[in-house]
């Protein structure tokens, strides 16, 4: 005869039942990266790195002018919100778009935002 005989019924349930009781491997976090450069005199935020699966909400609010601020909720006890002032609508929608998981690792805002 060739080929294996299947596993007898008893067996077969408790194989496929540690099949599902093995934990799931690990998942890297989803991170976003946000970088600017600032001039040698200037101080500031160079970086800001933020768990894309801790972010609760993003809410953008226009300001005067054509300026925006995005206020940043992300999950903790209490809640830490991130406010980062863009120039415009465009540099705001793609900080937005970056914030959505799967997207970009890294995203320089330089002259766009404000950390």
């Amino acid at each position: 005869m060739s080929g294996s005989a299947p596993l007898p019924r008893p067996l077969a349930a408790v194989v496929a039942a540690a099949t599902l009781a093995a934990p799931s491997p690990v998942r890297a976090a989803d991170m976003l990266l946000l970088q600017q450069t600032l001039q040698p005199d200037q101080p500031g935020t160079a970086f800001l790195q933020i768990d894309r699966d801790r972010l609760v909400l993003a809410r953008a609010r226009k300001e005067k002018g054509f300026e925006h601020t995005l206020e940043l909720t992300l999950m903790g006890e209490p809640p830490l919100v991130v406010t980062v002032r863009c120039i415009d609508q465009a540099a705001t929608r793609q900080l937005l778009d970056a914030l959505r998981p799967g997207t970009l690792p890294q995203l320089d805002v330089t002259a766009r935002c404000r950390l």
